[in-house]
């Protein structure tokens, strides 16, 4: 009988917390129009396209990291690398990959997804929609944690694509950090998609959002002191994205052999990086476990681009404060010295273009 009253309880408060939730962070900014762009095997994408604020600077795609969604490029008042580019006269498509935000799958075959079909279907869906629709020839690709890798991958296997003008990733390293707490989470992951098609991290964090207390250390998603407590828990209600099968296997392999490749051994994605030839900026944390910054160097090093940038966002490289990893979108600085690089970035390679 104790156990049932527990069982009852836990319930009420989990729906109480999904109904606060929906309440504290209904919020949302609007996009001017939500694009579904179909990829060849079948899936619809959403992308959020925000139209730029006077003359038209460029076009710009946004690729969030695995398990988030379009919410890591446009959270909240404030916390918005769209809204910011959108005012200095950027169009925005902020792109959700399969599996993720608006994205929509028929059939079961479409249960399971990995970063190979973002790869080879989505990015490439997507860049072919958004230069038919924008009329421009060339696009800008910026994209945090797995939607940078996805990009390095990409344009690694794709050396003639002419249609990027030039690439920016935050937090985007060559692997993943094979540190105790990714392995832990990835077994986890793995052993619970034994029993289910996903981990159901979606509708967990909506229940769970409003009772979490930012811990006082780092943790991997973040550094706490960098972000309020009610962008953590809007964060965990609004960005959680429930994880496949595939997606923990996939990252049990990167994490024991720590390079980059296609499952199907077809690509090695890290040996092709030095293909890479356009213009391409590198933005890290100083305290990112994710995506570690010499890791990053890696990447750097490797690709043949011959206008690059690399920065490192810590307090002994000129920031007012170090940087993790979701926080280099999401800290109450970042509008002021994240989103500001990327800007300039853009703008540089925007005014190299016209004098070339």
């Amino acid at each position: 009988m104790i156990a049932l009253y527990g069982l009852v309880g836990l319930g009420f408060l989990l729906v109480l917390g999904y109904g606060l939730g929906l309440w504290l962070y209904s919020y949302d900014s609007k996009p001017d129009r939500i694009v579904y762009v179909e990829t060849t095997d079948g899936w619809q994408l959403g992308v959020e396209v925000h139209d730029a604020l006077g003359e038209r600077q460029g076009v710009v795609l946004t690729f969030h990291g695995v398990g988030l969604n379009h919410y890591s490029f446009d959270f909240c008042e404030g916390h918005s690398l769209v809204t910011y580019l959108k005012e200095r006269g950027y169009e925005v498509w902020n792109v959700d990959f399969r599996g993720h935000g608006h994205s929509k799958g028929q059939g079961k075959h479409q249960q399971q997804w990995g970063v190979d079909e973002h790869i080879r279907y989505d990015l490439p869906a997507v860049l072919d929609a958004a230069i038919a629709d924008s009329g421009v020839q060339q696009v800008h690709c910026v994209g945090h944690s797995m939607g940078g890798l996805v990009l390095y991958a990409y344009l690694a296997t794709h050396p003639e694509e002419h249609r990027v003008a030039s690439l920016c990733t935050l937090g985007a390293s060559r692997v993943l950090c094979a540190s105790w707490g990714v392995w832990l989470f990835a077994w986890f992951g793995k052993l619970v998609t034994l029993l289910l098609p996903k981990l159901p991290m979606t509708l967990w964090s909506q229940a769970t959002a409003v009772f979490l207390i930012p811990p006082p250390f780092s943790v991997y998603v973040s550094y706490p002191p960098n972000i309020s407590g009610h962008v953590f828990r809007r964060r965990f209600f609004k960005m959680s994205e429930s994880l496949c099968r595939r997606i923990f296997r996939e990252v049990l392999v990167m994490l024991s052999e720590q390079r980059l490749r296609s499952m199907d051994h077809a690509d090695n994605y890290e040996a092709l990086l030095p293909q890479i030839t356009l213009p391409t900026c590198f933005i890290g944390g100083v305290l990112d476990p994710l995506a570690q910054c010499s890791s990053i160097k890696e990447v750097h090093d490797l690709v043949s681009s011959e206008v690059k940038e690399f920065h490192i966002l810590g307090t002994e490289h000129g920031a007012t404060r170090d940087y993790g990893h979701e926080d280099l979108l999401l800290a109450q600085s970042s509008s002021e010295e994240v989103y500001p690089l990327v800007e300039k970035w853009l703008t540089r390679v925007s005014a190299r273009r016209k004098g070339a």
